[in-house]
């Protein structure tokens, strides 16, 4: 799910079997993205500074074949990739997969079946990352249009050349396995934050009656709402909390 700064929706979700929806009222049901149609929609990603441009992959279904596509008018309309890199199997491994620069000019993307490139017009072409192994995450950062992060084996990468190529940072004692996500912070650019006490100094938005099935999956706070956070759980939809 992503939530961005600015449009005429807060939340936009990649749901199985169904796609994934625009969400404008999140009490009304809302049509599928199409053009193109996916039966599964693993990951999107907005441009921080142009939130007006999004960009999602997943698994085409109804005759499509692209497992890419872009709007530009914040998801009023979409347009397939023309191309896609070489060996394309699938989307990506989870909802890390695809990553637009803050100013909308530049993506990266982490297909399955071939290595992490980037694309400059849209889709339309796409030239290999150099120094980045197939399968890792890929995030961008929300300020600098230059700057892409990825992460993949304990190994965190940085690209300053918009995603041509990334190398290997200093950082040590990250996880090597497991659901390991991460994600750059708006307004400061090279943001990445962590917990030092395991998140015991956090809140608990849940409680022992309401476990919402399983919330690792996918999860975004909405930057325009104070506290509100969106989860996907699952097989339970969309859910949403607001603090009290």
């Amino acid at each position: 799910m992503i939530s961005p700064p600015a449009g005429p929706a807060h939340l936009f979700s990649g749901v199985g079997d169904v796609g994934g929806f625009r969400h404008t009222d999140l009490n009304k049901a809302t049509q599928m993205y199409d053009n193109p149609t996916f039966v599964t929609t693993p990951a999107l990603d907005y441009a921080e500074l142009a939130p007006h441009t999004i960009v999602r992959v997943g698994n085409p279904a109804g005759g499509w074949t692209q497992h890419f596509g872009i709007s530009t008018d914040g998801g009023d309309t979409w347009t397939p990739s023309r191309s896609e890199p070489s060996g394309v199997t699938g989307p990506g491994v989870d909802d890390q997969a695809v990553a637009i620069s803050a100013d909308g000019r530049r993506i990266v993307w982490s297909p399955a079946g071939a290595p992490a490139g980037w694309s400059d017009d849209h889709g339309a072409t796409w030239t290999a990352s150099e120094g980045l192994p197939a399968g890792v995450s890929v995030r961008s950062d929300r300020v600098n249009p230059a700057k892409f992060y990825a992460y993949g084996s304990g190994v965190f990468y940085l690209s300053t050349d918009g995603g041509k190529s990334f190398k290997a940072t200093a950082a040590s004692g990250l996880p090597t396995a497991g659901n390991v996500r991460f994600k750059a912070v708006p307004g400061q650019e090279g943001g990445i934050f962590r917990s030092d006490d395991a998140g015991r100094t956090g809140i608990r938005i849940n409680d022992d009656r309401h476990q919402y099935a399983w919330t690792g999956n996918t999860i975004s706070g909405d930057p325009r709402i104070y506290g509100r956070v969106y989860f996907g759980p699952n097989g339970r939809g969309v859910m949403y909390g607001d603090p009290k």
